[in-house]
């Protein structure tokens, strides 16, 4: 944890002390957008705004996961061919309403307990809150774990379903019997 947040210091300091660097790798990191594009985060945010009047029709259900935003906001703004709002946390409150999204953040927030818990603990496994929390941040402008599409959903699931068992096996005091049995030995005939 505490190389962490060496690592994020030293990131934070890199872009103070030395902006020329950031203006070089500006183009890299925009990705052919200009800068008004980015700031407007290449119309996220307008698809967003146009959500919260369809949540608002069914705001504790929803209007239906990947076709609320699809056929309801996306269509009516002229965008037939966009696969989704962009927005993981816009797409499960406008898809599943409050519920799911109540559901969902609860997983979420179970989930990433269980990772610091493993993290903080003597072995210090830190890739699984690692993962987490890049899914998480990923989830404000992109589609991540609830479009059941692709990778981040198997990695999500397979992290949130691992950690309860693992946490504590990490977390527990190995058994003194186990270390002390003597092992077994395989002799070639």
């Amino acid at each position: 944890m505490l190389l962490l947040v060496l690592v994020l210091g030293i990131a934070v300091s890199l872009v103070f002390v030395t902006p020329a660097r950031v203006r070089e790798a500006a183009p890299y990191l925009l990705r052919g957008q200009t800068v008004e594009e980015v700031r407007g985060l290449t119309s996220r945010v307008e698809w967003w705004r146009a959500s919260i009047p369809v949540w608002r029709k069914s705001p504790l259900i929803g209007r239906g996961l990947l076709t609320g935003t699809r056929f309801e906001v996306l269509a009516r703004l002229g965008l037939r061919d966009t696969g989704g709002i962009h927005s993981t946390w816009v797409e499960v409150l406008v898809g599943t309403g409050l519920i799911g999204l109540g559901l969902f953040l609860a997983s979420l927030l179970v989930s990433l307990r269980r990772a610091l818990a493993l993290a903080l603990g003597r072995r210090g496994a830190t890739v699984p809150l690692l993962l987490l929390l890049v899914l998480s941040v990923r989830g404000l402008t992109g589609n991540t774990f609830e479009s059941f599409q692709g990778l981040e959903t198997v990695l999500y699931l397979w992290l949130a379903l691992s950690l309860g068992n693992a946490a504590r096996a990490w977390l527990a005091e190995p058994d003194p019997a186990l270390a002390r049995a003597p092992v077994p030995t395989v002799r070639p005939r």
